[in-house]
């Protein structure tokens, strides 16, 4: 009884050890990620398992490295894809919102800054 018992709690040992990195990756990979439109930004994807991702946007495009990593790529939107064990069991679910690239010009007058009261110091006051 003690022998399955223990062979029981190895066995389960081990699955934890060789699922633990796996989960961990798939836990530390964001829910949502904001892009900018143009930009190329790589997604490692580092399960040690085969994976099927399904993209409904047409936003990604496999990287060199393996297929380990992903490029996002696309126009303003809101795309989401699917990360699968085997094609067969959804594991995370990814949305990529892609937003315009804004560009600041900076102007003479400081219109709705909020100053902080801690930690500003003013030095002298001159006329410009």
């Amino acid at each position: 009884m003690k022998k399955n018992f223990a062979r029981g709690l190895v066995i389960s040992l081990l699955w934890l050890l060789v699922l633990g990195q796996g989960i961990q990756a798939l836990l530390l990979l964001p829910g949502e990620v904001t892009r900018f439109e143009g930009d190329d930004q790589a997604i490692n994807f580092d399960l040690p398992w085969p994976m099927t991702i399904s993209d409904e946007g047409g936003i990604l495009q496999a990287a060199e490295d393996g297929g380990k990593g992903f490029i996002v790529n696309a126009k303003s939107g809101n795309y989401s894809f699917t990360i699968s064990l085997l094609g067969l069991l959804p594991l995370k679910q990814m949305r990529v919102n892609v937003i315009p690239q804004l560009e600041l010009v900076p102007s003479g007058h400081s219109i709705g800054v909020k100053l902080s009261e801690t930690g500003v110091i003013v030095a002298g006051l001159d006329s410009i």
